[in-house]
């Protein structure tokens, strides 16, 4: 069964993001912060979703769940082809 999954994060130089997303009959509201990532149903029965790989319930109620400190990706060093595509 399919499921929506989440790993929120947050640049260091926002205070906080909200956004919504619609599955099926349900609209789940996802609001980021610096310490915390709050998930609950707008509208709708609740669903179960997945947060960082953990499943979890979210209700009218709604849930929140700290968030894992991750380290930011490193760029990629991009080479340039050996020699010319042409």
């Amino acid at each position: 069964k399919r499921r929506i999954s989440f790993a929120p994060s947050i640049p260091n130089q926002w205070k906080r993001y909200r956004f919504r997303i619609i599955s099926r009959s349900t609209v789940l509201e996802v609001t980021v912060d610096q310490k915390e990532a709050c998930f609950v149903i707008v509208k709708g029965p609740s669903i179960p979703v997945d947060v960082y790989g953990k499943n979890v319930k979210v209700t009218q109620q709604g849930i929140s769940v700290k968030l894992l400190k991750v380290k930011p990706a490193k760029p990629m060093k991009i080479k340039p082809p050996v020699r010319p595509l042409w």
